[in-house]
This record gives structure tokens, C-alpha cells and sequence, in this order.
């Protein structure tokens, strides 16, 4: 990801989204750093540290915000990838599901879990530990 962001933008741009990115990283869940990622967003919408920052938003976020945040994900920036691994949408569809499960919203978040299982079986959290096993241990 990091040789196609390099491709389409300068050494110049990529480091100004960076530096958007960590005011966040900094100053999470403050005003400051939603306003950050949202430039970021704006300014720079095909680069691989975006999903990161669209990740980041839904994570401070609440209710319908939240979800459609995790939509985004999944839908625009799955291919996306955190520099330990964890990829952008399938992290995604692993809080999406559990928001609708804890919301009282089985049939939504079985949908999304089966999702998770067949297209993303390899993919881990921020731990390193894999999404499914996750999955496995939150129902028991």
C-alpha cells in the first residue's frame, strides 16, 4: 500500500496527511483530532492511511454516526491497512457486528460475523490476534 500511495502522491502530500493522522493519534476522541481526520478525508481520500482515519472516527463515535463509519470502512476502505497488520475493513465489520449484537440485533450481526468468517479468516486485531477467534470466544 505504502508503493501505491507513493506512486500517486508526493513525498510532500503524503506527509501532510500523515501529520493530519497524528493529531489524532495524539488527541484521540477530542475535537481537534475529528476535525483533523476529516480534512484528511477530504484532502486526501485514495490514500492508505485514510481508512485508518475513517476507522479512527468511528471508533470516537456514537450511534448512527458510528455505523455509517463502519460502513465506509468496509465499503471504501477495506483494502486498507494499519502498519501491524490489521486491515481497515475487516476490523470493521468486526465492531460493526459487535455494536448490532450488543444493540439487540442478532440477525445483523450474525450477517456481518458470516462475513467476517468467509472473506476475512485471516485477519487479526491490533494484537495480533485473529478476528474469528475473537468471534469464537465473545459467544461462549
Amino acid at each position: 500500500k505504502a508503493a501505491q500511495d507513493q506512486a500517486k502522491h508526493t513525498p510532500e502530500q503524503l506527509r501532510e496527511a500523515e501529520g493530519l493522522y497524528q493529531v489524532a493519534n495524539q488527541k484521540f476522541g477530542s475535537p481537534e483530532a475529528t476535525e483533523s481526520l476529516q480534512k484528511m478525508i477530504q484532502q486526501f481520500p485514495d490514500v492508505n492511511r485514510t481508512g485508518c482515519a475513517v476507522l479512527y472516527l468511528a471508533q470516537s463515535s456514537k450511534d448512527d454516526e458510528r455505523a455509517k463509519y463502519l460502513q465506509d470502512c468496509i465499503e471504501k476502505y477495506n483494502g486498507c491497512f494499519y502498519g501491524d497488520g490489521v486491515q481497515v475493513g475487516a476490523y470493521a465489520c468486526f465492531l460493526l457486528a459487535q455494536d448490532y449484537r450488543s444493540k439487540g440485533e442478532p440477525a445483523k450481526a450474525q450477517a456481518l460475523e458470516n462475513e467476517l468468517k468467509a472473506q476475512y479468516a485471516d485477519a487479526v486485531d491490533h494484537g495480533g490476534k485473529l478476528l474469528v477467534d475473537s468471534l469464537k470466544a465473545e459467544s461462549q
